[in-house]
């Protein structure tokens, strides 16, 4: 009986260390954890700005727009009608580029690129907020439909050629945006 006793006592005591062992591993796997979060709050919070911007992309409505559109290469801009609903210029030091109404493109044009569909992102978008039009242009892309894409001060807007127009919405709504 005292040998078992022993025994008994020795397995108590290898189970008493083990299971302490395990507790302090925790503990030590818990308490790093702890370090890195801390340390990583930036990550935190970028996880977290990612996690909003997903549901708030979830909630993003593109309004189709039933213009035709022209991208075209001018000299000047004194034949433009900026009366017009839509016109976008770019100028650059090597050109100075127009966006307009198919109807509204100048005489003097360069060059000029017909048969664009667009549609504008709803709501005035704040310069903090990331990864709008990214997922956008990702999926077109992924289904080889090149864009034209415009960012004004409030929002952007994406012109698709005319043959790809409908299908681009499709997918678009397919993603869970809405079309409107």
């Amino acid at each position: 009986m005292g040998t078992e006793s022993r025994q008994r006592k020795r397995e108590q005591s290898r189970y008493r260390y083990w299971r302490y062992l395990l507790y302090y591993m925790i503990f030590l796997i818990l308490s790093n954890l702890l370090i890195l979060l801390m340390l990583n709050r930036s990550l935190i919070e970028r996880i977290d700005m990612a996690l909003m911007e997903c549901s708030f992309m979830k909630n993003i409505e593109l309004k189709r727009l039933p213009m035709d559109f022209t991208v075209c290469k001018v000299r000047q801009i004194t034949e433009l009608d900026l009366a017009s609903d839509f016109v976008f210029i770019g100028k650059t030091d090597e050109e100075l580029s127009l966006v307009c109404l198919t109807e509204c493109v100048p005489e003097s044009a360069e060059k000029r690129e017909d048969g664009w569909k667009g549609f504008r992102i709803q709501g005035i978008l704040d310069f903090s907020l990331t990864g709008i039009l990214a997922p956008i242009a990702d999926l077109l892309a992924e289904n080889q439909i090149g864009i034209f894409a415009i960012s004004t001060f409030q929002t952007d807007y994406v012109l698709v050629k005319r043959e790809n127009f409908d299908r681009a919405l499709a997918l678009l709504s397919e993603a869970g945006y809405t079309i409107v």
